[in-house]
């Protein structure tokens, strides 16, 4: 994969990397007319610049951040957060036996204790607006989590509906409308 700041080229072989046109292999990578000229070249959606710029942000911070005894330094700071309903939260892990509708993973973390996270299909908050509704919910385990959130992985439309925990197609179509183009 290649990429910059707007976007990236994904290659499926090494072969096709290798053979690529556009690409000229030396000493030195070089692009021709630039990675944004290349014909599979993808731009980043909003969701993943503003990911990718608090990656690189917080690069740039973590090195001045060590004091003369290399202690991290503590700073307060101000968030504003979501708040999510927790009963449906709760409600969707438990209807779900804390299993990942993606991959039926089920994380034991201890006798009788385990571990799962709440996917919301349209994210909620600015800019997509998604509600927070069962039908909106997915039990996920924290791998799928990611890939969902940073829009590498497509919502199969055939997810196991329970009566009490439907999922609403509207944001499957969302999500999927979203996920980086050759995602899995």
């Amino acid at each position: 994969m290649l990429a910059d700041l707007n976007g990236y080229v994904r290659f499926e072989t090494e072969e096709e990397y290798l053979n690529d046109p556009d690409l000229k292999h030396g000493q030195r990578l070089h692009i021709k007319n630039g990675i944004k000229s290349m014909k599979n070249f993808v731009e980043f959606n909003e969701e993943q610049l503003y990911t990718l710029n608090q990656i690189i942000n917080k690069k740039l911070t973590e090195d001045s951040q060590l004091d003369d005894n290399n202690q991290a330094e503590r700073k307060p700071r101000n968030i504003d957060s979501i708040i999510r309903n927790q009963r449906l939260v709760r409600k969707v892990k438990d209807l779900r036996d804390n299993t990942c509708q993606i991959c039926d993973i089920k994380l034991k973390i201890g006798p009788n204790s385990y571990y799962s996270e709440v996917h919301y299909i349209k994210p909620l908050g600015k800019p997509h607006n998604g509600p927070d509704v069962l039908g909106n919910m997915l039990c996920v385990c924290p791998n799928c989590h990611k890939k969902l959130d940073y829009g590498f992985m497509r919502i199969e439309v055939k997810l196991t509906n329970l009566p009490e925990h439907k999922i609403d197609k509207q944001f499957i179509e969302y999500h999927n409308k979203r996920v980086i183009k050759n995602a899995t």
